[in-house]
């Protein structure tokens, strides 16, 4: 399951085929797309997700629907997905954010509000294009509300959700993080190309193709 979060909260909740009808790609990709990979640092990470592993009965739930066939062995997002991760408060101001990424050494973080619910996602290209679509003059980053700069749309998966599907939405919306929310909004992970990537070339490796 995807969901597409706005300023305001969820807005689509449903499958992978439908992400695509109500979200067509070509329209929506630069919109959606996060800049560069998400770097995370254990040791210097901000918020940590505790979840219980899907029982059998959600994980068979997702398989029907999706249509699964029963020789289908699905590896899914909760098994890959980092769980603890740097976050980004939609009350901090542009400068904070910039400070945070470098420190970090990372290249975009999720935003969240009070209520740690997603709100859109903070990068550095978002940054940059923001000061060059303005037509009045920079503004004092320090004073500028992070609010002010960060993705319109954030597409997300669900912990049970196929990570063959999630690395088919990451390269059809040419993004490179994926954010992990559960059935009640809540954050609880995050995946990163790069974590797709080493999940294949572990031994034993990850098969997501089948």
């Amino acid at each position: 399951m995807f969901s597409i979060y706005d300023y305001e909260g969820r807005v689509f909740r449903n499958t992978l085929e439908e992400l695509y009808r109500v979200n067509p790609v070509e329209s929506s990709a630069e919109l959606l797309k996060s800049s560069g990979e998400f770097h995370q640092d254990s040791s210097q990470a901000g918020f940590v997700a505790k979840h219980p592993v899907p029982n059998h009965t959600a994980l068979q739930a997702y398989r029907d629907l999706i249509h699964a066939s029963p020789k289908d062995e699905l590896r899914h997002a909760y098994e890959i997905m980092q769980e603890e991760f740097d976050l980004l408060s939609d009350t901090s101001t542009v400068y904070e954010a910039m400070n945070t990424l470098v420190e970090r050494q990372l290249n975009a973080l999720p935003v969240v509000n009070d209520k740690k619910r997603i709100v859109g996602i903070f990068s550095h290209d978002l940054l940059v294009k923001t000061l060059l679509e303005s037509e009045s003059e920079p503004p004092n980053l320090k004073i500028t509300p992070l609010n002010t700069c960060v993705s319109d749309k954030v597409i997300t998966a669900e912990p049970v959700t196929s990570i063959r599907r999630i690395a088919e939405v990451m390269y059809q919306y040419n993004l490179t993080l994926i954010p992990v929310t559960d059935a009640y909004e809540a954050l609880v992970g995050l995946i990163s190309a790069r974590d797709i990537a080493k999940a294949v070339a572990n031994e034993p490796p990850v098969s997501i193709w089948t």
